[in-house]
């Protein structure tokens, strides 16, 4: 049973990982945070300076290894390294209300994904 849960699980993190999921997003950030980082040099800390180019850089990789091919085991390796750099600017991923279409089915996913950890819970 625990074999069939991790290749489950494994099935999962391809599906949210795939290039068609997460390309566009990937490419859209990359492009977000090379604007940002020349639009405010010098405004951070070293620190920060030193962690949003890091964090760039693990997404320019991510971008370029869907541009290769769709390797989601080293897409899911460099989004970990990213998220161990912490949080992006908050402009970066600040959501513009306009953005988000009026008939967004946001909450059905979230409810279906809530239905889901149940139906897990009770296996």
């Amino acid at each position: 049973a625990s074999g069939n849960l991790e290749g489950m699980l494994g099935n999962v993190m391809n599906e949210i990982v795939s290039k068609e999921l997460l390309n566009d997003p990937m490419q859209e950030m990359r492009d977000k945070y090379r604007a940002w980082l020349s639009e405010h040099e010098g405004e951070s800390s070293e620190d920060d300076a030193t962690r949003y180019r890091g964090q760039l850089a693990l997404i320019e990789k991510i971008c370029a290894e869907y541009e290769r091919g769709d390797d989601s085991t080293k897409v899911v390796g460099l989004l970990q390294e990213l998220q161990k750099l912490g949080a992006p600017p908050g402009d970066i991923v600040a959501i513009n209300p306009d953005d988000v279409p009026a008939d967004s089915s946001l909450e059905a996913d979230l409810a279906e994904l809530e239905k889901l950890q149940e139906s897990c819970k009770t296996q």
